[in-house]
């Protein structure tokens, strides 16, 4: 008898796996894109069958077998949007991989926040998948014909860090670190734009008639104490890479010199930035010392090496001062200047006067002075200057 009795003990440890289902059970919700229009949540889910996300060799025309599907929504809040998807599936819905989230740039200047709390307090939903926002439509992001085999957007956001080795300005930010940076009470919150690429400069291959489709992260968009201030233009944003990431490589252009054509281009990656704040009586000044490796792509003719190091600084030197003055002039410290102050210096206020020091802390377009910039060209590939 006792022996029946410890087999039936025994086998109340196996009850995890009473639950569990088969594969062909189960879809599973990869990306979801959110948009908010007159007072309504429409919502895109991305849903990946994992028993087809392989190559379907039984086809004689060697075409990939479906493995994600776009399912939409719509409701007069986030969960009821959500939760009117889930009687047309024919299989169960989990969020266990859920990777990429895309927020329209309606929702964002409207109840964004509502989305984030409902996301983050569902058990199956993580804080590390990815987050963008956009300005195009929805529907066009997950129904893009991208040169990824037989997953849109799928390949994409599995390591967007890798795929983003040259030519992005600003890195993928998990949801996680956006969150962080939304809830910090100084500096500013950046968010990389996801866009399809309408001027068709690149063009992809494709079997079939219709071209692939381009996908990009052309800009960021801005915010300020958890509030969306617009998008960065290309041209304004440039600084942010010198002076706030310091990561991805990216090229550097420079003019061709006098009665030449050809372009002197540069990589530039790895810098060490230094933010050295001074206060003055009301407000506080910074100077900034920039030091890094730089990658000679592309010579040129009638540049000579320290010629190339100077314009290089200079063109640095300016973009950094745009993005600055951009920011000062909407109040948006979009350098995180601000931080440096705020971190070191928060300890000596006491509680009852640090509005004080955060009102000391808005910039002016003179907050910004000197900018100390030494870059040294550690490869040249086949050039040997004199």
């Amino acid at each position: 008898m006792w022996k029946l009795a410890a087999c039936a003990v025994i086998s109340l440890l196996l009850t995890g796996c009473w639950d569990s289902a088969d594969l062909d059970n189960i879809t599973y919700v990869h990306s979801l894109g959110v948009d908010y229009d007159h007072g309504r949540y429409r919502i895109w889910l991305g849903l990946i069958d994992p028993t087809k996300s392989g190559i379907d060799e039984s086809k004689s025309n060697g075409e990939a077998a479906r493995a994600l599907w776009v399912v939409y929504g719509t409701g007069k809040s986030f969960l009821e949007a959500v939760n009117a998807i889930y009687p047309s599936s024919p299989k169960r819905v989990s969020w266990s991989h859920f990777s990429l989230l895309i927020l329209h740039e309606n929702i964002l200047r409207g109840p964004y926040e509502d989305v984030i709390k409902a996301l983050t307090r569902y058990r199956e939903v993580r804080y590390t998948s990815w987050v963008y926002g956009t300005k195009d439509r929805m529907e066009d992001l997950f129904t893009a014909n991208l040169p990824t085999e037989n997953n849109p957007l799928y390949y994409y956001v599995s390591n967007p860090k890798r795929v983003q080795q040259f030519g992005y300005v600003v890195p993928s930010l998990r949801l996680n670190e956006w969150i962080r940076d939304l809830r910090e009470p100084v500096g500013s919150a950046m968010l990389p734009q996801m866009a399809l690429n309408h001027q068709r400069g690149v063009h992809w291959p494709s079997a079939k008639d219709k071209p692939y489709d381009e996908l990009l992260l052309p800009t960021v968009g801005i915010f300020r104490h958890e509030r969306f201030m617009g998008w960065l233009s290309h041209r304004d944003m440039l600084g942010v890479f010198w002076a706030r990431t310091g990561g991805t490589r990216i090229p550097l252009f420079l003019p061709p010199a006098a009665g030449s054509t050809e372009q002197v281009i540069l990589y530039a990656h790895h810098f060490h930035v230094e933010i050295h704040p001074i206060q003055r009586r009301h407000h506080w000044t910074y100077d900034l010392k920039i030091s890094g490796p730089v990658d000679l792509a592309q010579a040129g003719q009638g540049r000579s090496e320290k010629e190339i190091i100077k314009i290089a600084e200079r063109v640095i030197d300016r973009d950094i001062r745009r993005t600055f003055r951009t920011g000062a002039e909407h109040r948006v410290d979009i350098l995180n200047f601000t931080q440096k102050v705020y971190r070191g210096a928060l300890i000596l206020w006491p509680p009852n006067t640090r509005q004080k020091l955060l009102d000391s802390l808005e910039l002016r377009p003179d907050s910004l002075r000197n900018i100390n910039i030494h870059l040294t060209l550690v490869h040249t590939g086949m050039r040997k200057f004199d």
